[in-house]
């Protein structure tokens, strides 16, 4: 939409005089004189600068007191997205403002989040089976702010010596102790679920198979009574594998990971039980 020029319009009588008394003397803005008179803000200006008066330099003292509330906004750590919609300007601008004062934000977000990190590794020395949760709920921090420490300012609590000896004790309950993952859990070395202790122990990229204390040999995660069943109903009473799974449904018999048998998982382990039971 363009923008009405004054010197098009001889019906609008402007006293410029009166627009400069209002701007210099009694220090009202370009756009509140623009409402006086119905006018664009930048009509108002062309005017101003024409009479030569620069209007770059703001006289009103509401925007040196607003400077000042910004510059204290921004010492004390405010966002400058929070600074920008309170007192309604860009985020640019508090960018600009606190560039022209020499505020470097991010010397100062680096030092802030160093001297978090040496609390943090202070309070894992101190506490050697602390976990991410705890830290977050120690410190206050959300799951971002957690990824920000790692992913940007050098985080690293699984290459602490800590950890290592922990996550080592932990491998070594389960796979030379033969202790399940509920064992471990019990043992208080600060991890609550079954998932964290497989991430522990399959951290070297193994695929995870789950592991009861009634093993066999040769890493075959499942009860021998359930590849005698299925061995037995196959070969001595000729049942196919579509009524030995109903059987053992109908049994209550479940799978190492608690469901329902189903025709191919029957045709594995009767598989398996053939090499298992020569």
């Amino acid at each position: 939409m363009k923008t009405k020029k004054y010197q098009d319009k001889p019906s609008i009588k402007l006293n410029i005089d009166y627009i400069i008394d209002l701007y210099t003397n009694k220090k009202i803005s370009c756009s509140k004189i623009a409402k006086i008179h119905n006018l664009n803000k930048s009509t108002i200006r062309r005017i101003l600068i024409k009479n030569g008066i620069d209007t770059s330099l703001k006289p009103n003292k509401y925007y040196t007191n607003r400077k000042n509330k910004i510059l204290k906004m921004i010492h004390k750590g405010f966002r400058f997205q929070y600074i920008a919609n309170k007192y309604g300007i860009t985020k640019q601008r508090v960018n600009q403002i606190a560039y022209n004062n020499k505020i470097h934000r991010q010397k100062n977000i680096r030092k802030k989040y160093k001297k978090l990190i040496n609390k943090i590794y202070q309070y894992v020395q101190n506490n050697p089976y602390a976990t991410y949760q705890d830290i977050r709920i120690k410190f206050n921090l959300t799951y971002g702010d957690m990824g920000i420490l790692r992913n940007y300012h050098g985080l690293n609590l699984s290459l602490s010596s800590i950890l290592q000896n922990r996550n080592k004790s932990i491998i070594n309950d389960y796979f030379n102790n033969k202790l399940t993952a509920t064992d471990i859990i019990n043992k208080n070395y600060g991890i609550t679920t079954q998932q964290a202790i497989y991430k522990i122990c399959y951290s070297s990229g193994h695929y995870h198979k789950l592991r009861t204390k009634y093993n066999l040999k040769k890493r075959y995660f499942e009860k021998k009574e359930i590849f005698d069943l299925i061995f037995n109903l196959r070969n001595n009473k000729k049942m196919n594998f579509k009524n030995i799974c109903n059987y053992l449904n109908d049994n209550n018999y479940k799978t190492i990971y608690g469901r329902k048998f189903r025709i191919n998982n029957v045709k594995y382990k009767y598989n398996k039980s053939k090499e298992l039971l020569k």
